[in-house]
């Protein structure tokens, strides 16, 4: 007993009076070493802590305003394309229009989660953005020609309109591509 009690005391462990008063952090306060951990840099060596400010990057602001008009541009022919299917539901009688608005309202706002969640991605320099985005913008292209058709053989004014808006965003979409597989915007990112 006398052993443990002399190695507890040579450790500082055994030199408390009360209970938490032990000292484990080399003579430092609890709050000097929580600083220290939350900042490894602001030691005594002389460092000052200072967290590394990305700079931005031209490539990827320019590809998230290809991003945000893709995103415009689609929009735009999803409501034409609603609006058009609503009147035609209308003229027909064949359902309400009502499910084609809800529909067009559910399709707008799953597609801005998508285009959001890939803009904050890149916004955030994460290469999973880029990855994601290559995917959606894939789709994106294949879904857009096949629209535009749909739209054109359907005729219609809003179609016409939502038709050359569907081909606009298949042409930016191949234009984000691009963008994000240049080396200016892939070497700023975070792999």
């Amino acid at each position: 007993m006398a052993k443990k009690q002399e190695l507890l005391e040579k450790s500082g462990y055994g030199t408390s009076t009360g209970y938490g008063a032990y000292n484990t952090y080399g003579g430092e306060s609890y709050e000097a070493h929580q600083q220290e951990k939350a900042h490894p840099f602001a030691t005594s060596a002389g460092y000052a802590y200072s967290p590394e400010q990305l700079k931005p990057n031209q490539a990827i602001q320019k590809s998230q305003v290809v991003l945000a008009a893709s995103a415009l541009f689609f929009l735009l022919a999803l409501a034409l394309s609603f609006t058009a299917n609503v009147q035609t539901a209308q003229e027909f009688g064949h359902f309400e229009p009502g499910a084609a608005v809800s529909a067009g309202i559910c399709s707008g706002l799953v597609a801005l989660l998508l285009y959001g969640t890939v803009g904050y991605l890149m916004g955030k320099r994460s290469n999973t953005g880029r990855m994601i985005g290559m995917v959606f913008a894939l789709v994106g292209i294949i879904m857009g020609i096949v629209s535009a058709i749909v739209c054109l053989v359907n005729g219609g004014t809003l179609l016409l309109i939502a038709a050359v808006c569907y081909l606009l965003v298949v042409l930016l979409n191949v234009v984000w591509l691009v963008q994000t597989n240049k080396p200016a915007l892939y070497n700023g990112l975070r792999k």
